[in-house]
């Protein structure tokens, strides 16, 4: 009996009005419609009576007209309380009076101060109803199309609602022209939380709205807020090469270029300097993480533009300016070790070679030329210093005199720039071109250096440590891998690296920090040959896959020590990941899980960057198609060879036209001289 009475009880609460006791909640619910009703909020919010729903959408939240509003919303959010493990379960013992609920919500979106709350509740209750996410979205268009917002501090809410991190396709719950609106409004009006949500959102943009996302995410960029600066990284970074023409187009842009109005028009509404986001660092770091061949001559000639404040500019932003300046030249040289193709390396030369670029621009170039490692860009190297008969380069790219073709400006020979040129050349050298090396800086040196101001200290620099280490990991390991493996691990031979003879020549100062910064030198030289071996068994580049990926662990991350050192290990792994790319990505994954949870637990100082390098690496690598690569720089280089080609003849055509000038002066002159001879000797008579 007792167990017929409890069964019976629990049928009269799951179909009853209320979770308490039903002639409680019916008393509680007919005095909603009294003179007070507020008097009863808290017994119905107490014993959950589920009957008072009908109470709350059908008269009272029109009758009242906004003054309980915002307390039955509260009320409604307390009797609607299903545990967030069993919802489904607990959801379906008021599924009778569901649509009341969700009745209430729709109510309660079409009063901006009940708004937000009705949104969050939306979150919160997980609800799926299509007609109220509709008519969020709808909230969000006409607002964001409205000269007087009204919904501003609803936006966040509604905009989590719809794609909250546990949505599965959020950006399919609102269309991307809202999003993009979003994402460039101003964060003070409607929180940056919304910039950062719509920012996150539109990585997976439709093709029809793509171009107007990469403009508003390029725009976020310079948001002053790290969340949306990272969403909008990673954005762009997702939608990959199409992102690149736009990108370049603002490297490329001077003051008033159509392509680049969009964000002139931006900084001018957010009071941005032009130089922070044509000259800043954001484009160049998105550009040498895309890895597109296209950027190559963009950043070379980004690299050789004046360091030349603005004019005009405060004192206070000098400091800010420089930094940028030389993150700019930075940046540039860090994507061209991944893009550099010899139809650019002309280009390149000539900038090397030019003395009115700056001097640590000529080297940051050479070093990013050295770690693309080819024979083409060691090649490229010597020829800086040293002239290669029938080289030229089109004149037009060099921005001289369009249309004409001339030989590449005079070797750069100035001891200054050969002192701190010695590093590069070697880094970028193979063991086959030790004997060019010996050729040209020891038998040959008188010939080439002869006539400098001061071409002893150019030998001196030769015994220096850093660039004997260099040769000697080359003339120690030549061709044997496996040496250059130890190296790359910090095994270093002592024909490298002696550390007796080190405290011999320099004392107290080869202290192990010493040491360790020398041996780093080596290792890098030999990460480098590793990455570009021609291996030819998988077992062989998996082998080299794991040495590079121990190395990687075990350096520490914010060490300028072994800065050059981890930046070839990308390098390398995105080398083999080129050849291999499901053992790389795999390798890839692993480290940057690890590097996750040293950032989570704060193990690390740096960590964090180094991670969104690798996830940078990860998502390239998982979009690499070797053909498409191949036909685009063989497109670029087929474009510079029909360019060079107009060149010729437009320089010949300018030739003709030289002539006949130069022939109309000559007539001038003579009918002058017979002019003059014939009023002599009308004078004369």
């Amino acid at each position: 009996m007792r167990r017929f009475l409890v069964l019976t009880l629990g049928v009269g609460l799951l179909l009853g009005c209320s979770h308490g006791e039903e002639s409680d909640c019916s008393k509680y619910v007919t005095q909603l419609h009294g003179q007070n009703p507020g008097a009863v909020f808290e017994q119905i919010s107490e014993l959950k009576c589920q009957g008072a729903m009908e109470a709350f959408t059908d008269t009272l939240w029109a009758a009242n007209e906004g003054q309980y509003r915002k307390d039955i919303l509260r009320v409604a959010s307390e009797i609607w309380e299903p545990s967030a493990k069993q919802f489904e379960r607990e959801a379906a013992k008021f599924k009778d009076i569901k649509g009341e609920y969700n009745q209430l919500l729709i109510l309660a979106l079409q009063d901006p101060e009940t708004a937000p709350i009705a949104a969050s509740l939306v979150g919160e209750w997980k609800v799926r109803a299509p007609e109220i996410k509709k008519q969020m979205v709808k909230i969000l268009e006409d607002d964001l199309s409205s000269a007087l917002p009204q919904y501003e501090q609803a936006y966040a809410r509604i905009v989590n609602a719809l794609v909250g991190k546990e949505q599965l396709n959020a950006a399919n719950e609102v269309p991307a022209t809202v999003l993009i609106k979003l994402l460039t409004r101003s964060p003070e009006t409607q929180g940056v939380d919304v910039n950062q949500i719509a920012a996150e959102a539109l990585a997976d943009v439709d093709s029809e709205n793509r171009d107007a996302a990469i403009q508003a995410l390029i725009q976020g960029l310079f948001i002053a807020d790290g969340k949306v600066l990272k969403e909008s990284v990673h954005s762009l970074l997702s939608i990959g090469t199409p992102a690149v023409p736009f990108l370049l187009a603002i490297i490329n842009s001077k003051p008033g270029d159509e392509a680049v109005r969009y964000m002139e028009e931006f900084a001018v509404t957010n009071g941005l300097q032009g130089w922070k986001w044509r000259d800043g660092i954001w484009i160049r770091m998105l550009l040498a993480q895309l890895r597109d061949e296209r950027s190559a001559e963009a950043l070379i000639k980004d690299i050789a533009k004046p360091v030349i404040p603005p004019a005009g500019m405060p004192k206070e932003l000098r400091q800010e300016w420089e930094i940028v300046r030389n993150n700019r030249i930075k940046f540039d040289s860090w994507g061209l070790m991944s893009v550099m193709h010899p139809g650019v390396e002309d280009l390149a030369v000539h900038v090397m070679r030019d003395r009115e670029v700056e001097g640590s621009a000529r080297l940051q170039l050479a070093l990013a030329m050295a770690f693309n490692q080819t024979q083409t860009s060691a090649d490229a190297l010597f020829r800086v210093i040293f002239q290669v008969e029938n080289q030229d380069v089109d004149d037009e790219e060099m921005g001289v005199a369009a249309g004409a073709k001339a030989d590449i400006d005079p070797p750069a020979r100035e001891s200054d720039f050969v002192i701190r040129f010695l590093q590069p050349l070697i880094y970028g050298m193979s063991y086959k071109d030790l004997d060019r090396f010996n050729d040209l800086f020891v038998e040959g040196f008188d010939e080439f250096f002869g006539d400098q101001e001061h071409p002893e200290h150019i030998t001196d620099k030769i015994e220096e440590v850093d660039v004997q280490v260099l040769l000697k990991t080359l003339e120690t390991c030549k061709d044997d891998l496996d040496c250059y493996m130890r190296v790359a691990q910090g095994t270093i031979p002592r024909e490298i690296l002696d550390p007796d003879k080190m405290r011999e020549k320099y004392g107290t100062q080869a202290d192990q920090r010493f040491m360790d910064f020398i041996g780093a030198m080596a290792r890098t030289k030999a990460v480098l040959v590793i990455s570009t071996w021609k291996y030819k068994k998988a077992e062989e580049r998996k082998a080299a896959l794991d040495i590079i990926s121990a190395v990687y662990r075990t350096l520490p991350y914010n060490d300028g020590l072994y800065g050059d050192l981890r930046r070839v290990l990308m390098l390398a792994f995105e080398r083999l990941g080129r050849v291999d790319q499901k053992s790389t990505l795999a390798e890839l994954q692993i480290l940057l899980k690890q590097g996750r949870d040293m950032e989570d637990k704060k193990e690390a100082d740096g960590v964090g960057a180094w991670n969104q390098r690798l996830e940078a690496l990860i998502m390239f690598l998982g979009n690499y198609n070797a053909k498409e690569t191949q036909e685009r720089i063989k497109a670029l280089s087929t474009e510079k060879e029909g360019a060079g080609e107009k060149g010729v003849e437009a320089k010949k055509e300018d030739e003709k036209k030289d002539e006949k000038k130069d022939e109309k002066k000559d007539e001038k002159k003579d009918e002058k001289k017979d002019e003059k001879k014939d009023e002599k000797k009308d004078e004369a008579k």
